[in-house]
């Protein structure tokens, strides 16, 4: 939150201020639920080399009807800028119906990408689904029942996708896709401290307007030249690389650090 609020507002203490807000929200408590620490060691995977060229896709299930007859939610992150796409659809979909949600919502928008990870649901582990994948170029990437965690950035979004839902949604249960749009941009648009930025900003460079919010000083597509543009992509993708490989580095030692204490 103070990440979304430095760039319009500031008060003495204000980190203060704003954690004892939180903590006394009722609505914070009721809708947010505890997340422990996951036992066991984290497997991390490979830094992705780009932008959408390496995927992961789960899905929320569980979800009430709405009016237009969806009860689940497609869930598609890129692995490099954290950015997600949130598609509505319904239990009912096969691995086909997915593979057509792919090209209309993901891969028409952001190309081809090298890997897919996913668990191993069964429209993922579909043979038409293998086939398809094999022949478009992409690597599927599926996690096993001794390492789940392989899927753990798309299941991190899940639970922070289901606490919104639970937070806006509550007394709207069969008009939740149309909050979803609104959702998706909240998600986006909100510092992560992974990659140390936005999903935005590493993905196009900048946090598109908010609306109702004074967005005269807030980094904008319309400052830019294209060759400015073009520089600052650069420069953002050098930092979230440097990130994410300084993040598995951590990870890392902190495995061997365990592995050394247990002998």
């Amino acid at each position: 939150m103070i990440n979304k609020l430095l760039p319009l507002y500031y008060w003495p203490s204000m980190a203060t201020t704003i954690k004892k807000f939180i903590t006394t929200c009722r609505q914070c408590q009721v809708m947010k639920g505890y997340r422990p620490k996951t036992p066991g060691l984290v497997q991390p995977l490979d830094v992705p080399s780009g932008r959408w060229r390496d995927l992961s896709i789960d899905f929320v299930t569980g979800l009430p009807k709405t009016d237009s007859n969806s009860d689940m939610i497609m869930v598609v992150v890129d692995r490099f800028s954290k950015r997600a796409h949130f598609v509505t659809t319904s239990k009912t979909i096969d691995s086909q119906g997915v593979l057509s949600l792919l090209f209309r919502y993901i891969f028409g928008y952001h190309g081809l990408p090298s890997t897919i990870v996913s668990d191993r649901d069964i429209r993922f582990t579909s043979s038409a689904y293998a086939e398809l994948t094999k022949q478009l170029g992409i690597k599927l990437l599926l996690s096993s029942s001794n390492h789940p965690e392989t899927d753990g950035q798309t299941e991190s979004v899940n639970k922070t996708l289901g606490r919104l839902l639970r937070t806006y949604c509550s007394q709207d249960h069969n008009i939740w896709d149309n909050f979803l749009p609104l959702l998706e941009f909240v998600h986006n648009s909100t510092y992560q401290a992974g990659i140390g930025s936005t999903p935005f900003e590493v993905d196009i460079g900048y946090i598109p307007n908010e609306p109702l919010l004074d967005t005269d000083n807030v980094l904008s597509a319309r400052n830019f030249s294209q060759v400015q543009l073009t520089k600052h992509l650069k420069a953002i993708t050098l930092r979230t690389k440097e990130f994410l490989s300084q993040r598995k580095e951590v990870m890392e030692q902190s495995r061997k650090q365990t592995d050394t204490d247990s002998v």
